[in-house]
C-alpha cells in the first residue's frame, strides 16, 4: 500500500489526537522519579506491587 506524505501526516495526526485523550498532566513533580521507575498510581496514590 502506497501512502503519500499528506495522507501519512493526516494518519499520524489522528493517532496523536486519539492518544492525547488518555494523557494526564503531571502535577506532583517530586514523584516523577517513582513514575519513571514504573510505580503505578491510582487516583494519585502509589500502588505497591502485589
Amino acid at each position: 500500500m502506497v501512502v503519500d506524505g499528506r495522507r501519512a501526516l493526516a494518519m499520524m495526526l489522528q493517532l496523536a489526537l486519539e492518544a492525547q485523550k488518555r494523557w494526564h498532566r503531571i502535577t506532583a513533580v517530586e514523584r516523577l522519579g517513582e513514575l519513571i521507575e514504573g510505580v503505578r498510581f491510582i487516583d494519585g496514590v502509589a500502588q505497591l506491587a502485589a
